[in-house]
């Protein structure tokens, strides 16, 4: 079944147990959901969001994590066609082996629907996220390094990261968060009897091959709860 639209307000814990989630829905189904067990999909931060809820008290009782570093996107347009019909769907761009793999020094790119589109990915630190001049200069760091990997391409950015566009209150915490182990182990979620947690504070990398073993995983682990 499926609940659109909702929000969670509150959830009922018995010892280490999770009993019942309280749901309300805009128009819809409101009310107590009860289940064997639980998958809780949304990060710390993302749980201490959820309005007029002690919901984030109740599972992250050390606090949210906070993320050290994250993935930023930036939709890059190359409009020489000759060589940028020649590049692979899909390819890293590194400019310096021996620097840190950060900022525009490591870029994953990937092509668009737009044969000419690209999407940059770059790793930026987690507090520089919404510093416009921050992504400014690593938008002229892609933009030098990309000119000379593929000489003879011109560049233009179509789009620069969400959070160059929008406030904190309108996006929230990040998508694609890289967090800091150390504190990730300080701030974990309980060890409840039947809740699990799939999030990136879980996951071991983003994309989807590892979210899809980390969850193949998970459901193992709940089938063998359940024997």
């Amino acid at each position: 079944d499926v609940i659109s639209n909702a929000t969670i307000k509150d959830l009922r814990m018995t010892g280490k147990a999770l009993e019942s989630l309280e749901v309300e829905s805009e128009g819809g189904w409101s009310g107590v959901v009860h289940a064997q067990h639980f998958v809780w999909g949304l990060t710390g931060q993302e749980s201490f969001c959820i309005k007029n809820s002690e919901v984030g008290e109740k599972l992250f009782r050390s606090g949210a994590a906070e993320p050290e570093w994250l993935w930023a996107r930036y939709r890059v347009r190359m409009n020489d066609l000759l060589p940028v019909q020649s590049l692979p769907q899909q390819f890293t761009v590194i400019e310096d082996l021996f620097l840190p793999w950060t900022h525009g020094n490591l870029m994953l790119v990937q092509r668009s629907l737009n044969e000419t589109d690209f999407d940059v990915w770059v790793r930026i630190p987690h507090h520089q996220r919404f510093q416009k001049a921050y992504m400014d200069k690593i938008w002229q760091e892609i933009s030098l390094c990309l000119k000379k990997k593929i000489p003879g391409v011109e560049l233009e950015c179509q789009e620069m990261p969400e959070s160059y566009r929008y406030e904190y209150d309108v996006l929230g915490p990040v998508r694609f968060p890289i967090y800091d182990r150390v504190q990730l182990q300080r701030k974990r979620p309980i060890k409840g009897k039947n809740v699990f947690f799939d999030s990136p504070e879980t996951w071991t990398r983003l994309d989807w091959t590892g979210r899809f073993d980390f969850q193949t995983k998970l459901i193992n682990q709940i089938k063998g709860v359940q024997g």
